[in-house]
């Protein structure tokens, strides 16, 4: 499917609650990065977070998303058009894995094997309206063990939503 410039960036921007939405387009109030260690295929209902008893809770990436469309080269995907993908304009930070009521202790908040992301309009509940794997530096699906004391993080730009040429919403998260 073809479309312009402006259809491609209106999508993007409604995604992530950029801009001001039009008729056409609207946006998300805000927009909430999770994380799951399920890589839900059709089912959004699949896609299982970690636990909040173990500090982990969703970001806000609203303010952290850009609206420049830069073109970030990475494996085979370098030939996507750069004004069709935003990308994080500044690190994304999750809370560290800990037991709130002991922060000291060193087992206990383990959140597991994290194989994938998904953006949601709110802090808590409901299920994400687009979501895909982690990915490498070569873009292949992979997974991040976030055990107790540790964090994850995507750093500026590595964490990007794209229109690929079918037309589809695709994501390259690279932990």
């Amino acid at each position: 499917m073809l479309m312009s410039k402006t259809a491609s960036q209106g999508i993007l921007n409604a995604l992530c609650g950029k801009g001001t939405g039009t008729a056409a387009f609207g946006k998300a109030d805000n927009c909430w990065l999770g994380l799951s260690t399920v890589l839900p295929t059709t089912n959004p209902a699949a896609f299982a977070e970690p636990s909040a008893g173990m500090n982990y809770a969703r970001v806000e990436i609203h303010s952290l998303m850009n609206t420049t469309y830069q073109s970030v080269s990475q494996g085979d995907q370098s030939a996507v058009d750069h004004d069709r993908r935003i990308g994080n304009a500044a690190d994304i930070n999750f809370n560290a894995a800990i037991v709130p009521s002991d922060p000291t202790a060193a087992t206990g908040a383990d959140w597991g094997a994290i194989a994938a992301f998904g953006l949601f309009q709110s802090a808590t509940g409901g299920t994400p309206y687009a979501w895909g794997a982690l990915t490498d530096g070569n873009g292949d699906p992979t997974t991040v063990t976030v055990s107790t004391k540790n964090t994850l993080h995507f750093l500026k730009g590595r964490f990007e939503i794209y229109l690929d040429d079918a037309g589809s919403v695709s994501a390259n998260a690279n932990a």
